[in-house]
């Protein structure tokens, strides 16, 4: 779910540790296959698909980047959980 990260192990105030995850989350791969549909349905004048594509994208993409913001808090919390 996620493309990368680290973790990153500082100190605090009052002498604790932080941990936090730096992630990321690769958006060219979405936004290469819009941009190839878009061509061709332009090419090929199917406006309506327009449409369709720029909603699916829409809807999709916001569901992926919470997807693998979840993903992220599970390590997260599965390092934190070893740790202890």
């Amino acid at each position: 779910m996620l493309d990368g990260g680290e973790f990153v192990i500082s100190d605090g105030p009052e002498n604790e540790k932080l941990v936090t995850l730096n992630y990321y989350w690769r958006y060219l791969p979405f936004l290469f296959g819009y941009t190839f549909f878009l061509f061709f349905l332009i090419i090929d004048k199917v406006y309506p698909g327009i449409w369709f594509f720029s909603m699916f994208y829409a809807i999709v993409v916001p569901i992926d980047i919470m997807r693998s913001k979840s993903k992220a808090k599970e390590l997260l919390t599965a390092v934190l959980s070893n740790h202890e």
